[in-house]
């Protein structure tokens, strides 16, 4: 079988090699006339190239300039040259499988294992996810971002939020792979982030409290101005308690972060919370409502109340963990956030 090829460069050949000789060696001209017409599609992709003498005769070079030119195609990745066939013009390239990698410091909790597990629902079934468990340690934390922003396509974040790490985050945003921040996200760095709106969250059940007639409003949470959902909590109790012209600093009580998953550390929590409550009822005007930025504060004021014969306040708690909804009474206003 023969084929008839009709190729004629445009413009001529002897007025492009006249007005160029000077400028550009001949074989670059060649590859960057055949270039562009794989490039416009003018080339399919599978069909063969004209052979190298009808290149030759038509931009009156040598055989061995041509050959050359269809020799810096193949280096370039847009032809292979085929026995029999000769130079076949290449279709797209197969995507890659894309390599993501998550970074979280307990999938094993409920919350942050439903985020993984959404994680990877959204993912193409091709592509690879790697899981790194930090353990909340900002060292931990930074040495595993270094290896993913070396290996991965993007990266998941689950973020300690400790400062120490904000530099890095900036300069991973800057030039390396796309990061995203789930739940909360570092204060102070612009990045994407996927998380619920905690400060609309907090004012709206608090509002709730104050419509019931409550001013003076106690809040128990955990010492974590670098979180962002803690501070967005916190600002949005202040912000209510100030418009309701109450004091936001007099029932403020924040405390070191306590693992939920500790029988010894909820023990010391419920100690923490039982000895607020006293200090609070002491004064001339107790509070008479308990805002909770975790859920475990709310089962440790229940519990305290009744260490200490008193009747439990009104409560309004965020529960991040839904299974504890079973360990709180119908009574606590629940913020529980949609997983």
């Amino acid at each position: 079988m023969y084929y008839v090829y009709s190729y004629s460069p445009s413009p001529p050949a002897h007025n492009y090699l006249l007005s160029h000789a000077m400028s550009k060696p001949l074989w670059t001209q060649i590859f960057d006339n055949l270039k562009a017409g794989i490039e416009s599609g003018k080339y399919a992709p599978d069909a063969p190239l004209p052979p190298e003498l009808e290149i030759a005769e038509a931009w009156n070079v040598s055989r061995l300039t041509a050959h050359r030119a269809l020799y810096e195609l193949q280096r370039a990745g847009l032809v292979v040259r085929k026995r029999k066939v000769g130079t076949v013009v290449l279709g797209p390239k197969p995507p890659t499988a894309v390599r993501i990698g998550a970074l979280f410091f307990h999938a094993g909790d409920f919350f942050q294992g439903n985020l993984l597990a959404g994680v990877r629902a959204g993912l193409p079934e091709d592509s690879h996810l790697s899981y790194v468990d930090t353990g909340r340690d900002p060292e931990a934390e930074a040495s595993a971002l270094e290896k993913m922003r070396q290996e991965a396509d993007g990266i998941v974040l689950f973020p300690t939020c400790h400062p120490a790490n904000n530099e890095l985050l900036r300069s991973i945003l800057a030039d390396g792979p796309p990061l995203v921040c789930v739940d909360r996200h570092p204060p102070h760095v612009l990045c994407d982030s996927v998380q619920t709106d905690n400060y609309a969250s907090t004012r709206h059940v608090l509002g709730e409290l104050v419509a019931d007639g409550h001013t003076r409003i106690a809040c128990f949470c955990d010492f974590e101005e670098p979180v962002s959902s803690t501070s967005d909590r916190v600002r949005a109790y202040r912000d209510t308690l100030a418009m309701a012209g109450s004091d936001s600093h007099r029932n403020f009580y924040a405390f070191p972060y306590l693992a939920p998953d500790s029988e010894d550390e909820y023990r010391q929590m419920v100690e923490m919370v039982q000895d607020a409550l006293v200090e609070s009822q002491e004064s001339n005007d107790p509070p008479t409502a308990v805002f909770c930025t975790r859920e475990h504060y709310a089962s440790a004021v229940i519990e305290a109340c009744g260490n200490l014969d008193l009747a439990p306040p009104d409560i309004a708690a965020f529960v991040d963990r839904p299974p504890y909804l079973m360990a709180l009474p119908g009574s606590v206003r629940r913020v529980v956030q949609d997983l």
